[in-house]
């Protein structure tokens, strides 16, 4: 029987990134970046730049632990991040993604400390969520 995984990424795009600016800026190497020009597999361009961190895809069954662990990475460099938003007309986001096996529904409370930290970089947050096994 598998575990329920969850992965919280935090993410900078924009049309042109500057990401090795980015890393040096904000003191922290990406897990992955993208480039505007990468050819994706129906032949299309992918269109915009991304620098990404994120935690691992983790056995929880609660969001709040991956959410610290992104939190304690930015929070003291909301500053910076606002500053490369607005230099490279970047936006960033939070995206969590959810792995639900066997039915097992992690808690999802993002708590008022995360919500003032994604105001106070004009984030946007989503949710992709995967069902595996029988969740009913």
């Amino acid at each position: 029987m598998g575990k329920t995984t969850i992965m919280v990424s935090f993410t900078i795009s924009s049309i042109k990134l500057d990401h090795k600016y980015i890393s040096e800026k904000l003191g922290i190497s990406p897990n992955y970046i993208r480039k505007s020009d990468e050819v994706l597999n129906n032949q299309s361009l992918f269109g915009h730049d991304e620098w990404s961190i994120s935690t691992k895809d983790e056995e929880s069954l609660d969001i709040k632990n991956q959410l610290c662990k992104i939190l304690s990475l930015l929070d003291d460099k909301i500053q910076i991040i606002n500053k490369l938003c607005e230099q490279f007309k970047a936006e960033c986001s939070i995206l969590i993604t959810i792995k639900i096996e066997e039915g097992q529904f992690p808690a999802m409370e993002i708590n008022q400390s995360f919500i003032k930290f994604l105001s106070s970089i004009n984030a946007n947050i989503g949710f992709d969520m995967y069902f595996y096994s029988d969740c009913t």
